[in-house]
């Protein structure tokens, strides 16, 4: 099947022949979610993975993102540096952490670029029953090497193990949590909680402390 421009209409950036491969709809490293359908640039779509050295350890394993924030993408980030195929894949107009501080004098968030250097990127609208599909059949993808899916989605819309499983039997599903009731969390409350702050030092005082972590 020949690739189909983006749609905004549908809530998908295409149409993926769920029998066969999504490869067309991947972007090259860098591109915007939905930066494709954008006048006046360049189109990012493209076959070509990152070129990576052969003998990179994790070189062959194809591993969907579905992350934002800290924690899962960092993880797909390292995943990535040590040769690893790492397709994130963002909703349309990018995810929560998309505008992120810092940012750049362009107004592009310095956090996010730098969580997703090496990784491919697709736009899908996981929230539609077709981008639903879409995203299964591209974490569920036959071949060897695929079938990992690595995120931290929340709510109703989120994969789980069984619904990837079954599409494929020996899928691998990493999910990333805050708490262990499957609730969001994020460093700067998880340290509050846990009393980082009491370890910097007592309130009220502006003696100099020393630091409970190495520096």
């Amino acid at each position: 099947m020949a690739p189909q421009a983006p749609a905004s209409a549908s809530g998908m950036s295409g149409e993926c022949p769920l029998a066969g491969s999504c490869d067309w709809l991947l972007a090259r490293p860098g591109c915007r979610p939905g930066s494709a359908s954008l006048p006046g640039r360049s189109p990012c779509s493209a076959k070509a993975s990152p070129p990576r050295a052969a003998l990179q350890p994790l070189s062959g394993l194809r591993i969907v993102e579905g992350a934002s924030f800290v924690a899962a993408p960092s993880a797909g980030m390292a995943l990535a540096q040590l040769g690893a195929d790492v397709i994130r894949v963002a909703p349309q107009g990018g995810g929560s952490d998309f505008h992120r501080w810092p940012l750049s004098s362009a107004g592009d968030s310095l956090f996010w670029a730098s969580l997703d250097k090496g990784k491919r990127s697709v736009t899908i609208d996981h929230r539609r029953a077709e981008g639903r599909e879409l995203l299964i059949a591209l974490a569920t993808e036959p071949g060897r090497g695929a079938g990992i899916f690595l995120g931290n989605m929340v709510g109703r819309h989120r994969l789980t193990y069984e619904d990837l499983r079954a599409r494929r039997e020996d899928v691998i599903h990493v999910h990333l949590q805050g708490r262990n009731n499957g609730s969001p969390a994020v460093d700067y409350t998880i340290n509050a909680e846990v009393g980082v702050p009491q370890m910097t030092g007592p309130q009220g005082t502006d003696r100099p402390v020393n630091h409970v972590l190495p520096a």
